[in-house]
């Protein structure tokens, strides 16, 4: 209920990557608009909420970067983003 406003983050490892959930009982995407949800400045509850349309539009990009994935689910009251990370050892990542 929008009385319990509530975000659950979860974690696990599996099949050689981070899972990482995002879940929320916000106000959620309109369905009309959920295929332009990573595009830049787009914004969907203009009156009620603020910001610039630019967050899951740069969190789209860094996954790609990065190869991951980021996946978006309707729950019907909110929100679930799932990003998928492969798992590195460190042995051969310059960056590590």
């Amino acid at each position: 209920s929008k009385s319990n406003p509530y975000i659950k983050i979860s974690t696990k490892a599996e099949n050689g990557f981070l899972v990482l959930e995002v879940e929320d009982n916000g106000l959620g995407v309109p369905k009309e608009n959920q295929k332009q949800l990573f595009g830049m400045f787009k914004r969907f509850h203009t009156k009620v909420s603020f910001g610039s349309g630019l967050g899951l539009y740069m969190i789209k990009k860094s996954a790609d970067v990065m190869g991951a994935q980021i996946k978006y689910t309707d729950m019907g009251n909110g929100t679930l983003f799932t990003l998928i990370l492969p798992l590195r050892d460190g042995k051969n990542d310059a960056r590590m």
